[in-house]
């Protein structure tokens, strides 16, 4: 009787029990007592429930999450950071969450941050940690190009004010390049940069197709054809440095580093603090070069449910645990990051807590957050799209093609593989 009544309760609770299995994306080792302890709260919290953690190698995760998915096997919540994402969306691995959230993602997450999970009007996914632009200033090359910070950001004519948006700045390189031979900002034309010049400036380089999925917009729109006319002879002049066009984020870090460039658009504030103390105690940071939309853009890391859970409401309700303030706060600030909840907004974590840069720049990233929003467009080709933009715009920068006839050409090869991706078809 006594081991009738033992097998009774073991069969029982194998039956209670529930595992799921989460998968992140490069996370270890740096992370992983922060992670392990996020999920042991998780398991004490809901007894009977096991979580099997498993962290990917960033390199490795596209191929075993194909591998997984082919084999019916994907984890029940998955971490990607938003092209990934918006590429396995696209793909059908995700599991809407609208009916299946423990709460209203709206009043947890920063509207920006939430809006680049959303395709079709379904919620994908939700963020989890962020970074965001913001201008770091070399003050003391600034004034050597006779410009000055404005604290009321005024762009008037005339005004000796640096400008806050990317038209002014534009207008004040050549001149401020004429006085001191160097460069007042530099961004990277030949890669992600000039296209997010477009969205900055609340265009759309693609727009829906007529018979499904999206088409091309950039030589249709003739404001498009405009501004990358005005980059083109931007950099043809000379008032911007060489390696605009075929520099990566080291080669912008390493001219702020030199002295040569008074402006860039990424929060390099703590590579400076490390590698340049001298020039550390002469920066310092101001919100985001913009264009026309007046956001700043923002790059999210997502957790999504996987299509292929056999407990979707259970692993919903895990990553809504691992995105509440508490744990979202520890790790954006072991990562320098950004937490994507509401709540976090004002909290004293993220206050200034001394009057350098590195301290002035983690408020001001944190303040600017709900005036930050994604720039990746909403089709899982995108990076293929950037890759193609990039290599095509290099032409027209470092040769006489013309702009137009760079986009023209753009224009034809994403057209093809969009054509391609809306039909279901490989484009490679």
């Amino acid at each position: 009787m006594r081991l009738a009544f033992v097998i009774l309760l073991f069969l029982t609770s194998s039956t209670l029990a529930q595992d799921i299995s989460l998968w992140t994306w490069a996370l270890k080792p740096r992370f992983d007592p922060l992670i392990r302890q996020t999920v042991a709260d998780f398991e004490q919290q809901n007894p009977g429930v096991r979580v099997e953690w498993i962290d990917v190698p960033g390199e490795a995760i596209d191929r075993k999450l194909f591998s997984a998915a082919a084999a019916g096997r994907l984890p029940d919540v998955i971490n990607l950071p938003d092209k990934a994402f918006v590429r396995f969306a696209q793909l059908g691995a995700f599991k809407p969450l609208d009916a299946i959230l423990p709460g209203d993602p709206d009043k947890q997450y920063v509207a920006g941050a939430l809006s680049g999970c959303r395709f079709d009007g379904k919620l994908m996914g939700v963020p989890w940690y962020l970074s965001n632009e913001i201008a770091v200033i070399n003050v003391t090359l600034l004034e050597q190009g006779g410009l000055t910070l404005d604290v009321t950001n005024s762009n008037s004519l005339g005004s000796n004010a640096l400008g806050r948006d990317w038209k002014t700045l534009r207008t004040q390189a050549p001149e401020f390049h004429r006085k001191t031979g160097k460069f007042l900002f530099m961004t990277r034309l030949g890669e992600i940069d000039l296209l997010g010049q477009i969205v900055a400036e609340d265009l759309l380089p693609i727009v829906p197709h007529a018979e499904g999925g999206f088409q091309s917009n950039l030589t249709k729109d003739s404001r498009i054809v405009s501004l990358m006319k005005e980059w083109v002879e931007l950099y043809r002049s000379g008032a911007m440095p060489r390696e605009s066009a075929t520099g990566t984020y080291p080669d912008l870090v390493q001219a702020f580093k030199e002295e040569r460039v008074a402006v860039v658009n990424a929060n390099l504030v703590r590579v400076i603090q490390r590698d340049a103390p001298e020039l550390f105690a002469r920066i310092v940071p101001r919100p985001a070069i913009v264009g026309a939309k007046n956001v700043g853009n923002l790059s999210a890391v997502m957790l999504g449910v996987s299509s292929q859970s056999k407990h979707p409401e259970l692993a919903a309700k895990l990553l809504w645990h691992m995105t509440t303030p508490k744990y979202q706060e520890e790790l954006a600030l072991l990562a320098s990051r950004l937490p994507s909840t509401i709540a976090s907004m004002n909290s004293p974590r993220f206050a200034p807590t001394a009057p350098d840069a590195l301290s002035q720049a983690t408020a001001l990233s944190m303040h600017e957050l709900p005036k930050s929003m994604s720039f990746v467009q909403p089709t899982g080709t995108w990076p293929d799209l950037e890759k193609i933009f990039g290599e095509g715009m290099k032409r027209a920068l470092l040769s006489d093609v013309p702009a137009e006839k760079a986009l023209a050409d753009i224009e034809a090869e994403w057209d093809r593989i969009l054509r391609a991706d809306a039909k279901g078809l490989s484009w490679k």
